[in-house]
């Protein structure tokens, strides 16, 4: 067991929270999230803890839901699991809201020694010094309620802005709301802004995160060079490997969608309030899983970009940055 997660159990098996240590043994216990594993670790716990034979019943639904995403189907839940639609949704609330608990134990700004990791297999990988992360955003759609109408804008879909490792780990994940549609707005009102503007804590030894275009230049947050037919033969080596950095980030999407159907699908949920909260949980449950070494087959597919420029101070000096980074790649490296 990865000595982190074995720490983290050894923390809840000391508290008084029973579900939580059920969750988190499930969650370790196999992606796969079979049926009779779910139902083994229920057993085990319940036999020393006495727990309430309910929690085995929030497990196995809040988990075939994340796996498919339809479970919420009446006839499933009656056949399968003996419960109503009402009591499907409670249990998937209760897990969600114990995961999202532990989201600053396995979704973690890499600091000190783990900073300097990071970077040096970006460097490995894409020959791009200092990197600290690749950020790009997706979308999760979900169920608009009819009584209720739309969003304000009528989009019915949660932005999720993503940072990601080279090992396709979640360092930091923002959930915006439904009226926010752009990269741009919705990093202007996620921490990351206050991170890139706060360098001497968040971005050791001059790091810096993977952008794409609409985020905009900055010294903690590198971008291609605008793709015109006038770019040098250094300006499209450098957009080569901020291209293979960002690879990271789709493959990290994939996989996390590709795990968790439901959000790859459209998430029968109208409450847009608890929308977030169930996506962290998947965050938590799909860096738990790479933590395990568990990794699943992907496909990459093109995702659709929210433009919208997003205009940060400093793009002078991020400018200069990106010329002095692109200077010093060894261009003939295979």
């Amino acid at each position: 067991m990865n000595e982190m997660i074995g720490e983290v159990v050894k923390q809840l098996c000391d508290s008084d929270d029973s579900l939580d240590k059920l969750i988190l043994e499930e969650a370790i216990s196999s992606s796969s999230s079979d049926e009779d594993e779910i139902l083994g670790v229920a057993a085990a716990y319940s036999a020393i803890k006495k727990l309430n034979r309910h929690v085995a019943r929030d497990i196995r639904v809040s988990f075939e839901y994340r796996r498919t995403g339809i479970i919420y189907d009446k006839d499933v839940l009656s056949k399968r699991y003996e419960v109503g639609q009402a009591t499907a949704i409670r249990s998937v609330r209760r897990v969600c809201r114990n995961l999202c608990g532990m989201a600053p134990q396995f979704i973690q700004w890499p600091v000190g020694a783990t900073a300097l990791e990071v970077m040096e297999q970006f460097e490995k990988a894409t020959g791009l010094p200092r990197v600290l992360g690749v950020i790009d955003g997706t979308n999760v759609r979900f169920t608009p309620n009819l009584r209720q109408g739309s969003t304000k804008k009528g989009n019915n879909f949660i932005h999720v802005q993503a940072v990601c490792d080279h090992n396709f780990l979640f360092t930091h994940v923002f959930t915006s709301t439904a009226d926010l549609i752009h990269d741009s707005q919705v990093f202007d009102k996620s921490p990351l802004k206050e991170y890139v503007e706060t360098p001497d804590i968040y971005f050791p030894d001059d790091s810096y995160l993977i952008g794409h275009e609409t985020f905009g230049i900055h010294p903690n947050l590198m971008v291609p060079f605008a793709d015109t037919e006038h770019l040098s033969p250094k300006q499209r080596e450098f957009n080569s490997r901020i291209s293979l950095a960002r690879s990271m980030m789709d493959r990290t999407i994939a996989m996390w969608k590709g795990r968790w159907r439901s959000v790859a699908k459209r998430l029968p949920m109208v409450k847009v309030d608890k929308i977030p909260e169930y996506i962290i949980a998947t965050c938590v449950l799909h860096n738990i899983c790479l933590m395990q070494n568990d990794l699943i087959p992907c496909e990459v597919v093109p995702r659709h970009r929210n433009r919208g420029r997003l205009i940060l101070k400093h793009r002078l000096e991020g400018a200069a940055k990106r010329f002095q980074i692109m200077n010093s790649l060894d261009t003939h490296e295979d």
